[in-house]
């Protein structure tokens, strides 16, 4: 009687150590993943001149579950590598108004 109480007692646990045991095996199997880039692999293009300048130009974007809200429209942006805090010389940011 009293196994019978405990293995009913313990039913609703075995649903969260199945969903436990299915994640684990999700997540080894990403961890085990073997990518198709090998990123110790030197072989390939050696880039001689290379700035970590960042700009993006006119960029236009709404969230897919928005779609009717528009986060960024025409937005520039240009940063360069020496770029820092509280200085204006090397940033540059222009935002155009949606012509909507």
């Amino acid at each position: 009687m009293t196994g019978g109480m405990s293995l009913g007692q313990a039913s609703p646990s075995m649903n969260g150590f199945a969903s436990g045991q299915a994640a684990a095996y999700k997540m080894f199997e990403t961890i085990n993943r073997k990518p198709i880039i090998d990123a110790y692999d030197d072989s390939g293009i050696a880039l001689e001149d290379i700035r970590g300048d960042i700009e993006l130009r006119d960029v236009y974007f709404r969230y897919p579950a928005r779609p009717g809200v528009q986060i960024f429209s025409g937005f520039s942006l240009h940063a360069c590598s020496k770029l820092k805090l509280n200085t204006s010389q090397c940033t540059k940011t222009r935002n155009v108004p949606n012509s909507n």
